[in-house]
């Protein structure tokens, strides 16, 4: 299954794209409220927590909804020499946790997808 980003990409568009840009008319929605200006989290990150959170309120078991950051867990451990699995013991224990959409399920949910780069891209871009 490709991202949207990765099939759009293999899809060659007309020139000057399918739709006229200058049909479409911008309307700035505004409800007036601040978010955080200063996010600590990168929006990558989230963005994988929403689609895994999805998956898993949609039906998906915890462990196949997460099973990026899970490989990427043990991929840290392999990686490291860490005999006692002490990353994989931690992405379990945040899984646990994962009870729905409450806040500490979305904050672990969050802090499990930082594995998924070691599985993605190598443990040489995790960080802790």
């Amino acid at each position: 299954m490709y991202s949207v980003t990765k099939r759009i990409s293999m899809i060659k568009q007309p020139r000057g794209g399918y739709i006229n840009k200058k049909e479409l008319m911008i309307t700035q929605l505004d409800d007036g409220i601040t978010l955080n200006e200063n996010e600590n989290m990168h929006a990558s990150l989230v963005g994988l927590a929403v689609d895994y959170m999805t998956r898993f309120m949609m039906g998906a078991q915890k462990e196949e909804a997460f099973s990026i950051s899970l490989k990427g867990a043990m991929a840290l451990d392999l990686f490291t020499g860490n005999k006692k699995q002490s990353s994989m013991k931690n992405a379990t224990s945040l899984l646990a946790d994962i009870k729905g959409l409450d806040k500490k399920s979305i904050t672990n949910a969050c802090k499990l997808v930082g594995y998924d780069v070691c599985f993605r891209v190598g443990v040489i871009g995790y960080k802790r």
